[in-house]
């Protein structure tokens, strides 16, 4: 599926199965078993129909905020791609992350080179998605990152903490995977 046309409801899906046993608010006891499947390690593609259809509705339910949305308005599908470092740190990050190194971050847009580099004006929380490179890598079962777009800038919407640990445990060649917008509805 590297090279194909990915369907958003796809991505979307993936995405909410990668953070099932995060602290995200995904909540049902429909989710049980599927909690169960990712920490045995069983990728997200062995998944039924069925499944996946709750996984999009979840998503749907916890990350169907106007701030995700917006930025896969007219997103049909994605194509994932290795990015380099460089255009990792060209990728503009969500407002909650920039509001952590920009006193106004609607107008003062902050890129992830700027935001995983620059010093933050609070203290994060222990946990936080800045904190990803300390201690040993977490269980990952795919390890692309989703972004999006708003206007000409790409955002960077899903995958903060693998994109941190990338970011300072990786040599400057190396690549980071991304599911990138491929087409417009």
């Amino acid at each position: 599926m590297a090279d194909d046309a990915i369907p958003l409801e796809y991505v979307c899906a993936r995405w909410a199965y990668s953070e099932l046993l995060s602290a995200q608010p995904y909540y049902g006891s429909e989710l049980k078993p599927l909690r169960e499947k990712l920490a045995q390690g069983v990728p997200f593609d062995e998944l039924g129909s069925v499944e996946r259809a709750l996984l999009l509705r979840k998503w749907r339910q916890v990350r169907g905020d106007p701030a995700v949305v917006r930025r896969l308005q007219g997103v049909a599908a994605f194509q994932r791609s290795a990015w380099t470092r460089e255009q990792l740190g060209a990728a503009y990050v969500m407002t909650y992350f920039a509001q952590q190194v920009s006193r106004n971050p609607l107008v003062d847009r902050v890129t992830f080179r700027r935001w995983v580099d620059a010093e933050p004006i609070g203290l994060p929380p222990p946990g936080h998605a800045r904190y990803a490179a300390e201690g040993p890598a977490p269980p990952i079962i795919d390890r692309a990152g989703t972004v999006g777009r708003w206007g000409d800038k790409i955002y960077l919407l899903d995958g903060y903490r693998r994109a941190v640990r990338f970011w300072k445990t990786q040599p400057s060649d190396a690549t980071f995977e991304v599911y990138v917008p491929l087409t417009e509805r």
